[in-house]
């Protein structure tokens, strides 16, 4: 969320699910167009900060080895949890 005018605005998500005792699948990650690095601010990484939550969200579950990142081809990508 974002408050700097006064007003709450979602900016961000993500879509997860636990799929095993061991993995996290990282199905979504949508950000606002003004929040991405491509924007006029050219320094918002919320993409990323939002992986990094994810990751820290991860660590805190017990028995999870990495998180499965899946693009629009279906080809995953892991990322391994360490603690």
């Amino acid at each position: 969320l974002d408050a700097t005018l006064g007003l709450e605005e979602l900016v961000g998500v993500m879509l997860f699910f636990r799929e095993t005792l061991e993995s996290i699948s990282l199905l979504h990650i949508a950000v606002k167009e003004k929040y991405t690095f491509q924007s006029s601010l050219g320094n918002s990484f919320l993409a990323l900060e939002l992986l990094f939550k994810l990751k820290e969200i991860a660590r805190k579950l017990k028995k999870v080895e990495y998180i499965s990142i899946f693009y629009q081809n279906y080809i995953a990508k892991k990322i391994v949890i360490k603690r």
